[in-house]
């Protein structure tokens, strides 16, 4: 199977931001973080885990909301038969496999960093969330942009003001269930389960039918 350039060229990419960048700044090697900055710490996995239980179920319900259903709809406007609507969110599905991957970089490597940069400026604790988690957000949507367009013009999880403002909702609530639990394993919960639970509980179906399409 021959790999194309621009395939290999995303995976390279992928690889160094996603994983070797947290493990060189991890106490593998630099030790710029400990571990328990990071969330790598058994004495707080039962809050982890609670946390991230609360939080999933929380936000699954959310989306059933007229507020989240509207928030689909409004966003998906390219999407127009079946085959499309299951290529979204088939998609959404394998953007949450990598949770434990993506948020120890994003939740475990790249908050902590800028709350300690905003700490050297002299913001105090705990208000040093806020401007992390701001310029946590825009990072991650400078990384979705760099996603190639489909035929509609589209990326692969759609419009820049749809997932502009689910990756702030999605960011918001990782990061304070990482900052409250101070454990990995509750953003993480949330990155990975989120779209599988929320399947699960018959959102995807609630959002085809407001959209009009049959996934019968």
């Amino acid at each position: 199977m021959k790999i194309g350039k621009k395939t290999a060229a995303v995976g390279i990419s992928y690889i160094t931001w996603q994983i070797i960048f947290p493990i060189v700044i991890s106490p593998l090697v630099l030790g710029i973080l400990t571990a328990e900055q990071m969330g790598y710490t058994l004495a707080t996995l039962p809050m982890g885990i609670l946390v991230g239980a609360v939080l999933t179920v929380t936000t699954t319900g959310l989306a059933a909301t007229p507020l989240g259903l509207n928030f689909y709809t409004r966003g998906l406007g390219h999407v127009k038969t079946r085959e499309d609507f299951e290529r979204f969110w088939s998609a959404t599905l394998r953007g949450s496999d990598d949770g434990l991957i993506a948020e120890t970089h994003w939740s475990g490597t790249i908050l902590p960093l800028l709350m300690m940069a905003f700490a050297g400026l002299g913001i105090p604790y705990p208000f040093t969330a806020i401007p992390a988690i701001f310029l946590r957000w825009l990072g991650h949507v400078g990384v979705h942009l760099l996603f190639p367009k489909d035929a509609a013009g589209e990326r692969l999880f759609g419009g820049v003001g749809f997932f502009a403002k689910g990756l702030i909702y999605s960011d918001v609530i990782n990061s304070l269930s990482f900052l409250i639990s101070g454990n990995i394993v509750a953003p993480a919960m949330l990155h990975h389960l989120g779209g599988y639970v929320s399947t699960w509980a018959g959102n995807k179906r609630r959002i085809a039918k407001r959209m009009g399409i049959s996934l019968e």
